[in-house]
């Protein structure tokens, strides 16, 4: 038993010598200054703007053409010192379809909560017959201050004139759907 016990030691011994000279022999020092450029990035999606406009949204009561159509919608979602604080782009996506037989251009503006115009999105022309169209928007950089201080969105339509007039019985339809993706980053620093 003694031999068996002295063996056993022997072979211990020099694999736990091994293992430990491993261990600490492959570790460097650690560089704690690296902890001052840790980022977090986080992005949240939101449902934003859906609608579709058919012939008779484009006509007034004696089926006279109307070619601008526009309507708000407040969007409190940039309330807080979060968004203020950390938001670093914001991406408005869309997706259009046109089956008018006349294009389409659609604008959006952004409003604080007084109602004083803070930002503006280029426009967007949609031609007639597109199906399933998809655009993206991007605000980032001194632009994003101004979003974050959005209270109120107001969306603009507007139909191109055409030489035949629209009927009301045509089934014609403008369609938009819209979401909004919201990247923020957190730094060390900011903690």
């Amino acid at each position: 038993m003694e031999n068996l016990t002295f063996h056993l030691m022997k072979l211990v011994t020099p694999i736990f010598l091994i293992c430990v000279l491993f261990l600490f022999g492959c570790v460097k020092d650690i560089d704690m200054d690296q902890l001052d450029d840790i980022e977090f990035l986080s992005e949240h999606k939101i449902a934003l703007i859906h609608f579709d406009l058919e012939v008779p949204d484009f006509l007034d009561d004696l089926n006279n053409e109307k070619l601008r159509l526009s309507d708000f919608t407040r969007i409190p979602i940039f309330d807080g010192s979060y968004t203020e604080d950390y938001l670093i782009q914001a991406d408005f996506q869309y997706v259009f379809s046109n089956s008018f037989d006349r294009g389409v251009t659609i604008q959006y503006q952004f409003f604080d909560i007084y109602g004083n115009f803070l930002h503006e999105l280029p426009q967007i022309y949609i031609p007639k017959g597109a199906l399933d169209l998809s655009v993206t928007q991007s605000i980032s950089g001194d632009d994003i201050s101004l979003v974050s201080a959005t209270d109120q969105v107001i969306v603009a339509v507007q139909l191109d004139s055409g030489t035949i007039p629209l009927d009301p019985i045509q089934p014609y339809m403008f369609s938009l759907k819209s979401g909004l993706f919201l990247h923020y980053k957190i730094t060390v620093e900011d903690e």
